[in-house]
């Protein structure tokens, strides 16, 4: 079937996606992962909730790797993420969401 929808994938890549489904390495390596990326998200709601206004709202992921937050006025997230950004990691701000403008207080 795949090879009717694609035919150019690479066979040594099919190959190697067999291999790692078939000897159960990506239920083992998800478990890890979940568990991991749970711990870390846990870690930023309870930064959120220590450091940030308490009129800011952030979403509570149940999955995923994203967290979108949206700050109370008149804090603009431009600003926020343009001062975040002289440091090692920077969120992506509303210009990335919002092409025709708005959501100033939003980032994710």
């Amino acid at each position: 079937m795949k090879q009717g929808a694609d035919l150019h994938s690479s066979p040594f890549c099919q190959m190697v996606a067999y291999e790692v489904a078939r000897d159960g390495f990506l239920d083992r390596h998800l478990l890890k992962i979940r568990s991991l990326y749970g711990e870390r998200r846990n870690v930023m709601l309870s930064a959120l909730e220590r450091h940030f206004p308490e009129d800011a709202r952030w979403t509570k992921p149940t999955g995923g790797l994203f967290l979108w937050i949206t700050l109370p006025a008149p804090l603009d997230s431009t600003r926020v993420c343009a001062k975040r950004s002289s440091t090692r990691r920077s969120p992506s701000f509303r210009g990335a969401f919002y092409p025709r403008g708005g959501g100033e207080r939003t980032c994710g």
